[in-house]
């Protein structure tokens, strides 16, 4: 008999905790001789899409000083991000289909690693920084329980965003 997704799922999510454990062990004896200790912190998927990968948020949540949830709203080619994931998902009828995420959308993935982090790990969300709604959505994660929010840029032309990021409130 093969093994279901569900074994495989527990395997993958297994193997990434234990690799974290020992990095995490690694961290812990190097920071016994460190005045300013090293924190870890990891990029994570989003937390609807995490158990999907095996990355639990509440298994990993005790070993990472700083959890960054992959959030990158806007669909644009090559990008990583919430519509595109969702849309290859749904393509293999995986989960079904969704439009462009929204900044709500965002919030409530900030709100979901909250609940499974809190309060172990700083929740510190990478956002894509070229995104016509960066205000909102930035507005959007910090009001849902973000400790702080991190940017993605991965192509030029950002600029612009930077000022408009850095002026919310």
């Amino acid at each position: 008999r093969q093994p279901g997704l569900a074994a495989w799922l527990r395997f993958r999510t297994g193997c990434i905790v234990g690799h974290v454990a020992d990095v995490r062990r690694v961290i812990e004896d190097v920071n016994r001789s460190r005045a300013h200790p090293f924190l870890l912190g990891a990029y994570l998927f989003a937390p609807s899409l995490a158990p999907l990968v095996g990355q639990g948020y509440a298994a990993l949540a005790p070993l990472l000083d700083v959890v960054s949830p992959m959030l990158y709203r806007t669909l644009t080619p090559g990008d990583a991000c919430l519509t595109t994931e969702h849309a290859a998902l749904a393509a293999l009828r995986l989960l079904p289909s969704h439009t462009e995420f929204t900044a709500a959308d965002v919030g409530s993935e900030v709100q979901a690693a909250r609940a499974a982090l809190a309060p172990a790990a700083a929740l510190v969300p990478i956002l894509q920084l070229l995104d016509d709604s960066v205000v909102d959505v930035t507005r959007a994660a910090t009001t849902a329980g973000a400790d702080a929010v991190d940017y993605f840029i991965y192509r030029p032309g950002a600029e612009r965003y930077v000022e408009l990021a850095a002026a919310v409130r």
